[in-house]
């Protein structure tokens, strides 16, 4: 199925149920991936309607956001997700890799290490820190303990191995 056949079988779901906010987010994601910004953020927006308590909304809004260069809105949307559900790291570690952009390195290594007392299991976490190590406090050997965490949780993460 191609991406605009998927925007139409969700266009059709949602016409038949129009109050459902997970089919708006998907629609979003699949306007996003198509690159039909605009459309992506009118779905979000009713989705978050909808469901203001969705992370992964609000998750996909931070990506639509990065993608415009919108930092502002990046870090609020996100620190918006924790507070609705501050037992999910994901957003955790979206903001330390924003702050990581920014160069804000202790306020990145913050973050995922809040991610990180919620579950030691974040290979994405430990990327992050091994990459606020190497850039900022130039400490390879935290940042290469860190890069083999990452490797060590999921075989299929590339970009620590890469590192190492």
């Amino acid at each position: 199925m191609t991406v605009n056949e998927a925007i139409q079988a969700l266009t059709d779901s949602i016409a038949l149920d129009s109050t459902n906010a997970q089919l708006y987010s998907t629609r979003a994601k699949a306007y996003f991936a198509n690159e039909q910004v605009g459309q992506a953020m009118i779905d979000i927006n009713r989705s978050l309607q909808l469901d203001p308590n969705n992370v992964d909304t609000y998750l996909l809004l931070a990506d639509v956001y990065y993608a415009l260069g919108d930092r502002d809105n990046i870090a609020s949307t996100l620190n918006r997700a924790v507070e609705v559900n501050s037992l999910d790291a994901r957003p955790l570690v979206k903001l330390a890799e924003l702050n990581l952009l920014q160069q804000n390195f202790n306020l990145a290594v913050g973050y995922v290490d809040k991610a990180l007392q919620l579950s030691s299991y974040n290979p994405k976490a430990y990327f992050v820190k091994g990459m606020c190590y190497m850039a900022a406090k130039q400490d390879t050997v935290s940042a290469l303990k860190n890069f083999q965490l990452a490797a060590e949780q999921d075989a299929d993460f590339y970009d620590p191995v890469e590192q190492i």
